[in-house]
């Protein structure tokens, strides 16, 4: 049964992971919604329930923009984990989903 709330964009995104007292993770982000995102990962030791920023890099013709979205780890595999974006405004995360060409590969 399906849980999500929102549509999955399939992209494949450059995306920071910041975790307190770690240094950044350079990842691949795919199936992108405003509710969350799959950040494919090495084995970081992430933990379900640890908060994180995920900080997106967005290329918009010769502007790169940088967009910070704290999010929750809600699922951990091998190949990465599984991310609800805590955001308060919901059109920063509509406006990353509708950019996601404009992403970095």
């Amino acid at each position: 049964m399906e849980r999500r709330q929102s549509e999955r964009k399939k992209v494949t995104a450059v995306v920071y992971l910041c975790v307190t007292g770690r240094p950044f993770q350079r990842c691949k982000a795919y199936n992108l919604s405003a509710g969350g995102v799959f950040v494919e990962t090495r084995p970081l030791g992430l933990r379900r329930g640890r908060k994180v920023q995920l900080v997106f890099v967005l290329a918009i013709g010769p502007i790169i923009k940088l967009r910070r979205l704290p999010a929750v780890v809600a699922r951990v595999s091998r190949d990465g984990a599984g991310m609800l974006l805590q955001s308060k405004l919901m059109t920063r995360r509509t406006q990353i989903a509708s950019e996601h060409t404009g992403l970095w590969p």
